[in-house]
């Protein structure tokens, strides 16, 4: 009987196993599949009768413990929220990734598919890059996009954060891998490519520009990180200063912001700084509780309605800080900001490549969530949750053979 038991706990790691790996290939590539995957997951968690080592994770891992916590506080807001409960119940399974993340860390403590799962996501996004590339040459069947803005799986905004974070994956492992060294630098410099040149989605562009400050800084430390900070100032300015092109982009944003201010037309970047001004004041109207779950685009919109010059609505202020002070108020932030800094701290229990590739997730998910609402965005989401609970269920000092 107890060969039985054991050959049964080794057949369900080994599922467990490939469907961590799998949810890690399939979170970039289709949001239907990684919900099968999900389910499956999430049967084995209940079947697997694993409650108490979810219980365990939340007691021994603080990350586990306030992500549980910022889950209940998206529930407890249900009970004062102005809209109807369906839109309530519904911006909460928006938020599940806050409960995925601990069931996750389960899973990788079970099986130790920490190094795996990291492949998983990036084979993906080099599949994503193969396709990208080929549409550029004219086989736009392959994705989405055009061959002017090669988007395969996602969408432009999508694609260029996770092929930025991808980029940094790549070029840390071939730095830290010396025999397969050049050809993790020609991937790397590929995706790079990619996402700068040849796909739109200026979301991406500012997270892969503070992953290239944060890769900087990790390689050179301090002395160098200035170094490079004065030269791309100097050469920034030079640009300004010398491009005909530099300085009509600048000045057709502030143009944009311009001709909205007066009246004369929407656009792209007025409408963003609109939603960031308005939000603000939304969240300063309930600066401790918030106004609720699933209440942005309803207080939203009595805000614009009543205060604002321009009456343009929005159920999202693409910035996550701001999504979930208006909803939970400064209580909900700090947790948020909490996770982030905790998760930041745990980045120095580690050493090496898994140090690094660590603090470029928390570098990307703190940028990216300035210009997106990463939780509420369902792939960006769920990589949140995979790769934090990957990065971050390994114990104390661990080493790199360990991973």
């Amino acid at each position: 009987m107890s060969a039985l038991l054991a050959k049964f706990a080794t057949v369900k790691t080994q599922l467990n196993y490939g469907l961590l790996l799998a949810i890690g290939f399939s979170i970039p590539v289709s949001n239907a599949l990684t919900n099968i995957l999900l389910v499956l997951l999430l049967a084995s968690f209940v079947v697997g009768k694993e409650w108490p080592l979810l219980w365990s994770q939340a007691c021994d891992n603080r990350i586990a413990t306030i992500a549980l916590v910022l889950f209940g506080v998206v529930l407890l807001g249900i009970s004062y929220s102005p809209t109807s409960l369906l839109e309530s119940i519904d911006m909460v399974a928006k938020y599940r990734e806050l409960l995925l993340l601990p069931i996750f860390m389960v899973f990788f403590q079970q099986t130790r598919s920490h190094r795996q799962g990291v492949s998983a996501f990036v084979i993906a996004m080099l599949l994503t890059l193969l396709c990208s590339l080929l549409m550029s040459f004219g086989w736009e069947s392959l994705g989405k996009g055009t061959a002017d803005n090669p988007f395969v799986f996602k969408n432009h905004i999508t694609q260029g954060i996770l092929m930025a974070l991808a980029a940094y994956f790549l070029f840390t492992q071939a730095w830290f891998c010396q025999r397969w060294r050049w050809l993790g630098f020609g991937a790397a410099a590929l995706a790079s490519i990619n996402l700068l040149f040849m796909t739109e989605g200026r979301s991406g562009y500012l997270v892969f520009a503070c992953l290239l400050l944060l890769l900087v800084y990790q390689i050179c430390r301090l002395r160098g990180f200035i170094i490079f900070s004065v030269a791309v100032l100097c050469l920034g300015g030079l640009l300004l200063v010398s491009s005909s092109t530099v300085q009509q982009q600048i000045q057709g944003v502030t143009q944009d912001i311009n001709d909205y201010e007066a009246g004369l037309r929407a656009n792209s970047n007025s409408l963003r700084y609109d939603f960031l001004r308005n939000s603000v004041w939304v969240a300063t109207e309930a600066p401790i509780f918030g106004h609720g779950t699933g209440s942005f685009a309803q207080t939203y919109r009595d805000y614009v309605v009543h205060h604002a010059q321009h009456h343009h609505f929005s159920d999202n202020p693409h910035n996550e800080y701001l999504m979930i002070a208006i909803q939970w108020g400064g209580i909900g932030l700090v947790l948020w900001l909490s996770l982030l800094v905790y998760m930041w701290r745990a980045t120095y229990q580690y050493s090496g490549l898994w140090r690094w590739q660590a603090q470029g997730l928390v570098m990307a998910i703190v940028v990216g969530s300035l210009v997106n609402s990463l939780l509420l965005d369902t792939t960006e989401g769920h990589l949140l949750a995979y790769l934090a609970a990957l990065f971050f269920s390994l114990p104390r000092d661990v080493s790199e053979k360990a991973v």
